[in-house]
């Protein structure tokens, strides 16, 4: 394929994948931050099947929003069931910066995972930690 082939069947990838997304103003807000590389620009120079387009964003602003919306998209779509743990099912967006907070006590668990009681960082490493030695002790 061409460059301008290339070129041409991204954008409308892009534009198809942009057009499903019901919140507007967010499609606005990433828009311009939008970068794909990978396979797929290799599989078309090379004229191969194209398995998939993996797209990355120039901003982490940009990268928390999309999460954000299909965080949200998850929780309208599972309103009212439960997890394992009887809580409710609820899918939430971290980025570092909040698990370092969390890690460092400067910020609790239940301030981003609403429904769950405050669990310390080191609370949830000791009980990792703990099945592991178990699951090690049976193998």
């Amino acid at each position: 394929m061409k460059a301008k082939t290339i070129n041409a069947v991204v954008s409308r990838k892009i534009n198809d994948w942009l057009n499903s997304i019901e919140d507007k103003e967010l499609v606005q807000k990433i828009k311009s931050d939008i970068i794909i590389s990978g396979g797929a620009i290799t599989s078309m120079l090379l004229n191969e099947t194209v398995n998939d387009f993996d797209i990355y964003f120039k901003t982490k602003e940009s990268l928390k929003a999309i999460c954000e919306y299909y965080a949200n998209q998850f929780n309208k779509n599972n309103e009212g069931k439960m997890n394992k743990l009887g809580k409710p099912l609820h899918a939430w967006v971290l980025d570092g910066d909040d698990v370092e907070k969390w890690k460092n006590n400067e910020k609790s668990l239940s301030s981003f995972a609403f429904n769950y009681k405050d669990i310390s960082y080191s609370e949830i490493k000791d009980g990792i930690m703990k099945t592991k030695t178990k699951i090690n002790q049976h193998i």
